[in-house]
Order: structure tokens, then sequence, then C-alpha cells
């Protein structure tokens, strides 16, 4: 942060000039850094910053610990609705003392104005850090949606709406004995409910990628606005994207108007049912959605066990395997044939030079014969887990794939257009600043020239005033242009995003297509005959191994029958 000494005026960036008065800008100093507050806490260095407070970690120096001191911004501070909004902060998180939302533990006002509070110091990495890195599975979704959940109950058991998850905003704690916990952060928009004294009409709270539909028309909000944002924050972990992207008034859009795409058009991994959890909390009406995080919780948790039973036991839900389990042989037929080995050959070593050659040869093509029969168990049970993942998702992978691509041909060609508007609109931002930039320099020219030859005049107040507007025009040029620009950048990025999940995507068909031919099933109505197909060959090679080892153990045992 740089500051004008002259008009105050606060800049971010690289900017090294004030626009208004040309004056040189200097760099702030962060004047809390080994300063204590309230008497109690020294603060050693600044950790976080955010648009209206920073956090700071600090020492209680009476009890010796390190604590997390957030601290609403000087100007802010200064505000009574902003002020009584952070109190209010301190005030939720007190209320709720529950062990998946941060502790607050003290709070108050310096001699100076600045308003603090206290918490709890918490060292690990935000679930937004998590999701950066990618998409996560069922199993590690629900092992931080689940504490999430209870503290989000916990609050709404008590009449306090966060009205601000997101992933920046779930905390995953790294606990002194190598566990985790999960926090939920900062209730700094939280609205206890029937306390209307700092809630106005058509006010709009929250971020823009995770407002409920009710939030981002200024209504009024529940639970169940809380949920939906878990929805986008539960779909984000699943795809490793946001169900909606753009500006903020194309995200408002999006959230009234636009159905978002089933996770698993996204990324074709993601099971049906978990398509069906997250698209009932991202529904448009709350009545639609889940009635409490409690009963979304439990319905998350009966979802996982229920796939992760599948995958343990095998529970087919829409397609058998290719032939009945019973007609199979017993798991340990390579380990029975492996003990007739094994006391064949002590046998027929104890033999001395009475040993038959021939029974030596038929021995080592009896090991030959073993191990390939391990081999072709190991493809038959590779074949099963294949097909038993297959029948977990609901429907044909090949199928699934196809629909997607579909989807992001559809996306890709939307986000052309979008990309040729937004070119369209960055020329037109150009000319708009160079010709702002040329007001600017004008009306600059008139001051210097005024406080020349008229200083203190009534000219230069007017030049002054005629030159301010001039800069703050140039400013919000600036401002539009860098936005568009940023808007572009996300959206050529969001392309080339397309554009290689669909070159992920038309591999893997055409892989499963050829494999599919291969196999003679290129008529095939689906994908499922593929699997089942590739079950019976493997069953077919463990019955022809089985029938050879056993062949040839029941010959060398006939042979060695008169050997003691």
């Amino acid at each position: 942060m740089r500051v004008c000494p002259q008009c105050n005026s606060q800049f971010l960036g690289a900017v090294e000039r004030c626009p208004i008065d040309g004056s040189t800008l200097l760099e702030q100093v962060d004047e809390l850094i080994g300063r204590v507050i309230g008497g109690r806490y020294r603060i050693q260095a600044r950790v976080a910053e955010g648009g209206m407070a920073s956090i700071y970690k600090a020492r209680q120096e009476q009890l010796e610990r390190t604590v997390a001191v957030k601290v609403l911004g000087r100007m802010l501070s200064e505000d009574p609705v902003h002020k009584e909004r952070f109190l209010r902060e301190a005030r939720a998180a007190n209320r709720i003392h529950h062990e998946n939302v941060v502790d607050v533990t003290d709070f108050g006002e310096t001699e100076d104005g600045l308003v603090y509070l206290v918490m709890e110091y918490l060292e690990g990495e935000s679930l937004a850090d998590v999701v950066t890195r990618g998409p996560v599975t069922l199993r590690r979704a629900v092992e931080i949606l689940h504490p999430v959940c209870l503290g989000l109950q916990r609050a709404h058991d008590l009449g306090i709406l966060h009205r601000d998850i997101k992933p920046e905003n779930i905390f995953l704690v790294r606990r002194q004995d190598g566990g985790e916990g999960v926090k939920l952060l900062d209730f700094g928009l939280a609205q206890i409910l029937g306390d209307k004294r700092l809630t106005t009409a058509g006010q709009v709270f929250g971020t823009p990628e995770y407002l409920s539909p009710e939030q981002a028309m200024g209504a009024e909000v529940t639970a169940r606005s809380d949920l939906y944002a878990l929805g986008v924050v539960f779909y984000e972990m699943m795809t490793g994207r946001l169900p909606f992207t753009g500006s903020a008034a194309r995200l408002i859009y999006q959230h009234l108007h636009e159905l978002p795409k089933p996770p698993s058009h996204v990324r074709p991994e993601v099971p049906a049912e978990v398509d069906d959890l997250v698209l009932k909390l991202l529904r448009k009406e709350p009545a639609e959605r889940f009635a409490s995080a409690r009963e979304f919780d439990e319905a998350l948790t009966a979802c996982e066990r229920r796939l992760a039973s599948r995958r343990q036991f095998g529970q087919l839900s829409t397609v058998r395997g290719g032939a009945d389990e019973g007609s199979r042989f017993p798991p340990d037929t390579a380990d029975r044939l492996a003990s007739r080995l094994a006391e064949a050959r002590t046998r027929w070593e104890k033999a001395g030079p009475r040993r038959d050659v021939r029974v030596g040869r038929d021995l080592d093509r009896l090991e030959a014969s073993i191990g390939a029969l391990r081999r072709a168990q190991g493809e038959l049970e590779r074949a099963d887990r294949d097909l038993r993942e297959f029948v977990e998702h609901g429907r044909g992978t090949l199928d699934r794939l196809r629909r997607a691509v579909e989807e992001l041909t559809r996306d890709e060609a939307r986000s052309r257009r979008e990309i040729d508007g937004l070119r369209t609109a960055l020329a037109r931002a150009h000319a708009e600043l160079r010709e702002a930039e040329g007001e600017f320099a004008q009306a600059r020219a008139q001051v210097l020239r005024l406080q020349r030859d008229e200083p203190g005049g009534v000219g230069t107040a007017i030049a002054f005033e005629t030159a301010g507007k001039a800069a703050r025009r140039w400013r919000e040029a600036v401002a539009e242009r860098e936005a568009i620009e940023r808007d572009l950048a996300a959206k050529n990025v969001e392309i080339e995003e397309v554009r290689f999940q669909l070159g992920q995507f038309r591999g893997r068909i055409a892989a499963m297509e050829v494999d599919a031919a291969k196999a003679g099933e290129a008529g095939a109505s689906g994908d499922a005959e593929i699997y089942r197909r590739r079950v019976q060959d493997a069953e077919r090679m463990v019955a022809i191994h089985v029938d050879e080892a056993a062949k040839l153990a029941d010959s060398i045992e006939r042979r060695l029958a008169g050997v003691p």
C-alpha cells in the first residue's frame, strides 16, 4: 500500500506518483508491528490482509501463548456501522463456542480507536489451498465437510447465519499430535436472526462466486442460504472448478437464472449419487434444498458409505458380472496347487539317483503353470474391479464421456463468443483511456500554469477541481480497462482448460472405442458388455490354467505314488 503525502489518497500496485497532484507516493509502514495492544498482546507479524481487516500473529505475554489478532482498518474503525459489524463477529463466534468454529477469546478498542478481536492461532492451510491443487476424493470431502456441517448447524441452532461460506473460510488445522481439525472462520458478515439494527433491505453481502440467489437479490436470507454456498464449495471440491465464473454481474445473473452442470459432466469420475447431493444444495428455490446442515451431513455420510460398501463387497446395482460368482474356483486354488507342488518336489528330490527326469521337467511346468494362474487371477480381480467401478457410477463411462464432450464443445463455442465481446470492449476501453488521459494531461498543465501565474486564485481552485474530476475519470478508465483485461485473461485460461479437457476426454473415448472394436463389440449399445467380456475372458484363462495345473499335479502324483 502506498499513500500520497499531500491528498492522503491510497494506491495499490506499482504506482509511484499521485495522479491528482503529482506527489511521490510513500510506502505505508505497518505501525502495529512490535506494539502491545490491549495491554496484553504484543504484535509480532502480519500474516494475512483483506479488504476490511488485517490478521496478525501476536504473543499474549502474561500467559506466554501465541494468538491471532484481527484488526479492522483505521478508516473502517471510524465508521460506526462497520465497527459494530466487526464486533458482532466476536459476539457471534463467542456465542457459538464449538470445536469446529474458530474460538474468539477477547475483543476491544485501542487507545487510538482501532477495533480488534483476539482468536486462537491456527497452523495449517485453508480449503482454498487444497482445491487450488485440484479436486479431492469423496472420502476426503466427507472428512472436511462433516465437521463444517457440525459447526454450521450449531450456529444455525443459535440463530446465527454465516453468509460468507467459501473455501477461504474453512481452515484445516494441523494439530500437534499429527491429526487434523477443521474450523469455520470469519463470521464478519454473520447475521443474528432478530437483530435488525445493521440490516438494510436490498443490501448484498457475501462473495459473488458463493452467493445464493436470495442473497444476490438482496432478499431475506435463511440457513438454507449458507447451504447453497456450501454446495458451491462441495462442487469445487469434487471438480476442481466453480459452477459459475465471470464478472460479479455475470455471476449474479448465473446464480439467479442458470443451472450448473452436474459435477460428473465436468469430471466423469464423480459418482451420479454425488451429482444429486450437489445439485440439491444448488437449487434456486431455498425450500427445495436440504432443510438443514444436519440433514445434508447425514445424506453425504450415507452416500459415501454406500459407495464404499460397493467398492468393498462388489454389490452391483444395475449390471451383474459375466459369470455366477459361485461357479468360480476358490481364491486359494493357486495356494493349494502350490502346496501340492512343494510336496511332490520334496518326494521327487528324496528319490535320489532313481529320480525320473521327466517328472522333474513336469514339476517345472507345474510351477510355471501356477505362476500363470496367479497372473490370470490378478487380471480377473482387475476386470472385476473395473466392472464394479463402471456400475458404481450408475451409467457407462463411454456414454458419460460423450455427453461431457458435447457440453464442453458448447462451452468452447460460448467462450469464443464471450472472448470476441471482451476484445471489442477492450478496444473501446483503450480509446476511453486515451481520451481520459489526454483530458487529465490538459487539466494538469492548466493547474501548473495557474499555480505559476495566479497562485491562490479562484481560477486555480477551479482548475484543481477540474483536474480532480479528470483524474477520477482517468482512474475509472484504467480500472475498467484492467477489469476487462482480467476477465479476458480469465476467459482465455477457461477456454484453454476446456480445450485441454476436450482433448483428454476425446483421447479416452478413442481408446475405449479401440478396445471395443478389438473385443468385437463395436456395435454394442454401451460399454457394459466390454467390461463383462473382460471378466468372462479372465475367467476362461483362470479355468484353463487351473485345468492345466491340476492335470499336471495329478500326473506327477500318480508317478510318485511308489516313492516314500
